[in-house]
């Protein structure tokens, strides 16, 4: 055995490295053992190691310990703790363990008791637990609240598995913590299943009456005694009482399997509906509170969020359109939070006017709320006063979509504001994620945006349960069982799969056998599948329509539709207005063929028109185009709308509507794309040109009594006319503001600063402009997809540039307008005269906008030329390479042409990124590790995502892993000729041995843990590719396809804190969140 417990200890300490896990503190110690925070070296994850106390294990029961470790580490379940490896550290057995912070379940029923609903869940995945295990062969033997932990995702996991178990001696003697033994463990019997199962009755029984059903007392006599459990009065008046019955009888063969009491538990969660006629699927309609029953999919996402809202003051739901967000929170969230005892819940949506919508659902006066944040606290302490509130705003990307900046900045003050956990209520709200950005630019909100909330798309195992549970409530099947797999196929990783899901499965219930109660795959295949369904039917009621009523179906849904995509609510007064009689026909139509849904207005009560939902835009290629026609034209409605509803608001006056050029310009693109305005918007303009009517007959006039009478009225006359000129100059100046607020026009001085680069002393040189006659830029939207450059250029009605200005010093002034966004800058026309290159790219989260145009505003850009592009770029050759792997199982795989740095991307090049840019827009800088002690350092501390934007601004991008681990090993061939064989294709090194002289990899003896990037003189590769051994690992753009890593980054090469026996990064694939900034990770770029 292993040293004493004293002279062990002392070994395990802060610092020590056990078998590449790095002691960080101590967690805890108990009966069984010493648990320790420690951080996994190779992968830099942390984890939990626990040491078995050595007087606990004979040699034999060490050996078991070992086998049933391995065995446990087998599992892949969620609610079990993952194990990762087994072993022993001086002489003492350990476990390294998934990392749970959280409390245990003792402690949580400590401080509430559980509702019969909470406490069933609570069990259910508990036995699910014990399920997968007894399916190993695994008993737990120790099941207790103290050996369920809830950590913050609200997934709970059972701990100890086996241990309690391989802890006894090889005699029979019973163990266990004795509240929670069955009674034949008490008589000597040897664990089993049914054990665990008799624990978990005592469970549930516990977390229902708050206390087992029998006093410690009498718990040695069970095991002589046939009598029947004595329910607890809440446990025996409840649903599951006989369940608990069954768990707890005497005789073990009379206790249900762990998989039977899931099966009885789902069935007494879900029920059956009374009435199995009615559909159990929504259609294009979000799920609502009383839909609850039918929401399925997101068990673990709807524990997590309820977690959350135990600590958290504000929950934002943040998702793509389509994901699900509404019904998450109406049908998943509140049902749950109900579950738990008595909550108010206030719903809105922000609309036009967020105040008057926050007024209705807290029933207090909109002017008083739009006074002071303090006054929306108070509004929900007067709710408060007799339980917990929660308020929930649903859509929160209205604020932008359909308010103005100075409203949206006031509400998001008040709701920071009232966000406080020590207060009887808790915000939530929902959030498209392309708005993001909006809203993390704002001061107000970014606390609450710490801890965002994001929302996934379905899974394909939540795809095919969202299907079948909702038709096992009412006693339907597939005629086909593969037919919810094959759905969830076609949908399996689109953000919309929701409500494309819901609609095809809506389809198939109106044409199910209603005699078999099934529905059919013939129909499926009938109604375009999953994707097909909803353009198929939108397309099918536009086809049934007379050539007018599709031009007033086009302008009613495009009147329906914002500019950025978003839906766009209107009354039905509004949708109708300026259209043909028979519009209101077709919008009826629309409506009946449930493409479009009515509500009503939270203050008129008059009916609000909307798409039925914004998988429309994307799912029915008809509006597609028709929105893809009209986007320009579309965009300038917006802005023509939103300055009519602030003219309506300062009272029509007529000296603010839009004149001259603008004016006509207007009027002309709206005529040349037959688009229909609302009422408000034709007032508009129609009040701007009888404006400029009387303007031209007031000119007219005073010229022609000029010229009658010239010699009497001179001085009057040049009075009137210099008055005349200032008044309709103001005027103009007051139109020209209401249009920049209306768009958020913001105005800032765009300065480009074009430079070479020098890669050997880590410096640029300025580049005057008239070297790059062909430099120029276009300005792209964000994209929703991190993985793209950016979106679609910037429609030319939100884009003013003025003539550009050259320096002296050879950078290019501009001053720009356009709206307030997140933005792309494109800069094409790099090289010098002969020379080519693609572009380079530069993403600004948030430009200025119309609250900052006061201000003299800069963005200062340093723009790489092709020269710097290609600095120090080593070409590889295309050919067949051997793609490491594990060690004897390489894969000969080929490999396009591509040019990769040299060296990792240094620290002086990332600092030109952040040069005097606007403030906020730009990543986060890396902070400087070493001082500035050392030139030429990688850069580190980023983000994958950070660090495809840093090659993107030199006009390049990560590498793949594939054309990493080339770069590194070689072809087969290391020349485009193919006449220069590799000597060592299969290298495990890139300078071909294993010797790590010369190579600033795991470091024994304390120093500078980063050199200068190819400063190590061994570490070169056949191509003379430096650092990819040392240094610093690298990012690569390659995604794990492992299901265990869904969505994680690969990222490849040893550190200077790599432990030794983890040295061949050529033959590792390690993979991390891409989110994760690390001391020891870089990057470096390539390009075609």
């Amino acid at each position: 055995m292993g040293p004493a417990g004293g002279v062990f200890q002392d070994e395990l300490r802060p610092g020590v490295v056990v078998n590449g896990f790095r002691l960080t503190r101590l967690v805890g110690e108990g009966a069984m053992g010493t648990v320790f925070l420690a951080v996994d070296e190779r992968l830099g994850r942390r984890l939990a190691l626990k040491f078995i106390r050595g007087a606990m294990l004979s040699e034999r029961g060490l050996q078991r310990f070992q086998d049933e470790a391995r065995t446990t580490a087998r599992f892949s379940h969620p609610n079990i703790v993952t194990v990762y490896a087994a072993g022993v550290f001086a002489g003492r057995p350990y476990l390294a363990l998934e990392f749970i912070d959280g409390p245990t379940l003792r402690e949580r029923l400590e401080l509430q008791p559980f509702t019969v609903p909470e406490a069933l869940r609570a069990c259910r995945a508990i036995a699910e637990a014990l399920s997968e295990a007894h399916r190993h062969g695994v008993v737990h033997a120790d099941l207790k609240p103290e050996n369920v932990i809830i950590p913050r995702d609200g997934r709970l996991r059972v701990v100890d598995f086996g241990l309690a178990r391989l802890m006894g001696t090889d005699h029979v003697a019973a163990s266990g913590t004795p509240a929670y033994m069955a009674p034949e463990r008490w008589l000597g019997s040897a664990p089993s299943p049914v054990m665990d199962v008799w624990a978990l009755g005592v469970l549930l029984h516990e977390l229902i009456e708050g206390q087992r059903p029998w006093a410690d007392h009498e718990l040695a006599q069970l095991a002589y005694s046939d009598a029947k459990v004595k329910l607890g009065p809440r446990v025996k008046d409840s649903a599951c009482a006989a369940l608990v019955s069954e768990c707890l009888s005497v005789e073990p063969t009379e206790r249900p399997s762990a998989s039977d009491f899931v099966t009885r538990v789902e069935r007494l969660l879900g029920g059956r509906s009374g009435d199995e006629t009615r559909s159990p699927f929504r259609g294009l309609g979000a799920f609502s509170e009383k839909d609850a029953v039918d929401f399925h999919g997101r068990t673990g996402e709807i524990d997590a969020a309820i977690e959350r809202l135990r600590t958290a003051p504000v929950l934002p739901i943040i998702g793509p359109s389509g994901v699900g967000k509404s019904s998450f929170v109406f049908a998943g969230v509140l049902p749950r939070l109900r579950e738990r005892g008595a909550w108010e819940v206030r719903t809105l949506r922000p609309g036009r006017r967020p105040w008057s919508s926050l007024a209705t659902a807290l029933q207090c006066d909109a002017d008083e709320l739009a006074k002071s944040p303090g006054a929306l606290i108070s509004a929900l302490r007067a709710v408060a006063a007799q339980r917990q509130v929660l308020l929930v705003i649903d859509q929160f990307e209205e604020l932008v979509t359909l308010g103005d900046v100075e409203t949206r900045s006031a509400v998001l003050r008040a709701l920071a504001a009232a966000a406080s956990a020590e207060e009887p209520w808790r915000l939530v709200f929902t959030l498209r994620s392309d708005f993001l950005p909006e809203f993390a630019a704002s001061a107000e909100l970014a606390p609450a945006l710490e801890a965002l909330f994001v929302l996934r798309p379905l899974s394909r195992s939540a795809l095919v349960e969202a299907i079948e549970a909702p038709l096992r409530r009412v006693n339907h099947t597939c005629d086909e069982p593969s037919l919810p797999a094959r759905i969830a196929g076609e949908l399996d990783g689109q953000s919309n799969a929701l409500p494309l899901l819901q609609f095809a499965c809506q389809a198939l219930w109106d044409r199910r056998d209603v005699a078999r109660r099934q529905v059919l795959r013939r129909e499926y295949d009938a109604i375009g599948g999953a994707v097909g369904a909803l353009a198929t039917h939108a397309q099918r009621v536009v086809q049934e329509l007379l050539p007018e009523e599709r031009r007033l179906v086009r302008s009613l849904m495009l009147r329906l539709v914002n500019a950025d995509g978003t839906r766009r609510p209107r009354t039905r007064a509004e949708v109708l207005s300026g259209l043909a009689p028979e519009a209101s026909g077709a919008l009826d139509r629309l409506l009946r063929e449930r493409l479009l849904v009515a509500d009503q207005h939270e203050d008129t009560g008059e009916p609000m028109i909307e798409l039925a939902h914004e998988a429309l835009v994307t799912a029915w290629p008809q509006l597609a185009r028709w929105l893809a026609e009209s986007q320009d034209v579309r965009s300038l409605v917006h802005d023509v709308e939103q300055a009519a509803l602030l003219w309506e608001r300062r009272g029509r006056r007529g000296d603010e509507t839009w004149k001259e050029d603008a004016l006509q310009d207007t009027l002309r693109r709206i005529e040349k794309g037959n688009v229909s305005l609302t009422g408000v918007a034709t007032s508009f303009l129609a009040a701007g040109r009888e404006r400029q009517v009387q303007l031209q007959r007031r000119r007219r006039w005073i010229f022609g009594s000029a010229f009658a009478a010239v010699s009497l009225a001179a001085i009057g006359l040049g009075i009137a006319a210099v008055a005349f000129r200032e008044k309709e100059q103001h005027a103009i100046a007051q139109a020209e503001q209401i249009r920049l607020a209306a768009g958020d026009m913001g105005r800032f001085e765009l300065i480009l600063e074009p430079f070479d680069w020098d890669g050997t002393r880590f410096t640029s040189t300025p580049v005057h402009a008239s070297e790059l006659p062909s430099l120029d830029w276009v300005l792209l939207t964000a994209s929703k997809d991190p993985q793209q450059h950016g979106g679609e250029p910037v429609p030319a009605v939100a884009l003013r540039r003025s003539e550009r200005r050259v320096d002296a010093d050879g950078t290019i002034h501009e001053i720009i307008e356009t709206r307030s966004s997140g933005v792309v800058f494109r800069f094409e026309g790099r090289g010098r005269a002969g020379e080519s290159c693609g572009p380079s790219w530069y993403a600004i989260d948030s430009l200025p906008g119309f609250a900052e145009r006061a201000s003299a505003r800069r963005v200062r850009i340093a723009v790489p030329t092709c020269r710097a592009t290609r600095e120090r770029s080593i070409t590889i050759p295309a050919g067949p390479f051997f793609r490491a792997s594990d060690p004897g199982a390489d894969e000969q795989v080929e490999q396009e042409q591509f040019n990769i740095d040299a060296t990792e991307f240094p620290v002086e090049l990332a600092d030109l990124y952040f040069r005097d840019a606007l403030a906020g827009e730009a990543p986060r800088k890396p902070p400087d590790v070493l001082g500035g002690t050392v030139p030429g350092i990688p850069t580190t501390w980023v983000t994958a995502l950070d660090a495809q934007r840093f090659c993107s601004f030199m006009g390049r991008r990560l590498p793949t892993a594939n054309e990493w681990q080339k770069a590194g090993r070689g072809g087969l061939w290391l020349d485009e000729a193919r006449t220069i064989q590799n000597p060592a294709p299969k290298r495990r090194t890139p300078w071909g041995d294993e010797s790590t002289e010369g190579v600033n990899s795991h470091r024994e003896k304390p120093g500078l843990p980063l050199k200068t990037v190819g400063d190590s003189p061994r570490d070169v590769s056949p191509y003379g590719v430096r650092d990819l051994g040392g240094n610093v690992s690298e990012w690569t753009s390659t995604v794990s396809t492992e299901e265990r890593y869904p969505g994680l980054r690969v990222y490849l090469g040893n550190s200077s804190m790599q432990p030794n026996e983890l040295l061949w990064g050529l033959t590792n694939t390690v993979v991390m969140d891409p989110s994760v900034r690390l001391f020891n990770v870089g990057f470096r770029c390539v390009s075609e």
